[in-house]
């Protein structure tokens, strides 16, 4: 039976529609009212802000972090500053596209990996003699991802990056920490 989300009790109250889904395990709004038309609008001419707590969240620590993510996806994580997120799709031995998602650097030596289908074990097949360590950290962290094409357009127009902010949707206890300052926007939300 699905369970509801770090912000489920904020999106139940505005879901006119009552239209939710089963995604991983978690509630999931199919759509906020009756019809689509204004959250359509919004991802393709304002913002919108989605609930993305389902997606798969792996921590990779340790003194070959860099090296595992080096070694399957398609962007040099050795280049990544702290902080820094790629979206990117990773890749079997003969570049093969396996899946996308995101992939943070947090620290010198670790890594947050975020993606739509379960993942931990074919990263683990991938560590073979690399030290690192890995922990599935999908039901500690809760995500948000937000859409604003307007805004990041217009600032990138002017030369500028975007300082994210707080979201209504959140209660004053949630901290976002976002990726990097002008590139991916996917947050990740902590309670």
């Amino acid at each position: 039976m699905p369970v509801g989300s770090a912000v489920h009790a904020r999106t139940l109250a505005l879901c006119e529609s009552l239209s939710f889904r089963d995604w991983s395990g978690y509630y999931a709004v199919s759509a906020f009212e009756a019809h689509h038309d204004h959250e359509y609008n919004a991802i393709r001419n304002a913002a919108a802000l989605i609930d993305v707590s389902p997606l798969f969240k792996y921590l990779i620590t340790g003194p070959d972090a860099a090296a595992l993510v080096d070694r399957v996806i398609t962007r040099p994580a050795s280049a990544m500053a702290v902080g820094q997120v790629y979206y990117t799709p990773w890749c079997d031995e003969r570049g093969k596209v396996i899946d996308d998602g995101t992939v943070t650097r947090v620290a010198e030596h670790t890594f947050r990996w975020t993606a739509a289908d379960p993942s931990l074990r074919w990263i683990s097949d991938n560590a073979a003699g690399l030290r690192v360590e890995m922990e599935d950290i999908s039901e500690k962290v809760a995500g948000a991802s937000r859409a604003d094409v307007g805004r990041r357009a217009r600032a990138r127009a002017r030369g500028q990056c975007i300082d994210r902010g707080r979201a209504e949707i959140f209660p004053d206890d949630t901290r976002l920490h976002r990726g990097s300052p002008c590139g991916d926007f996917a947050n990740r939300v902590h309670r």
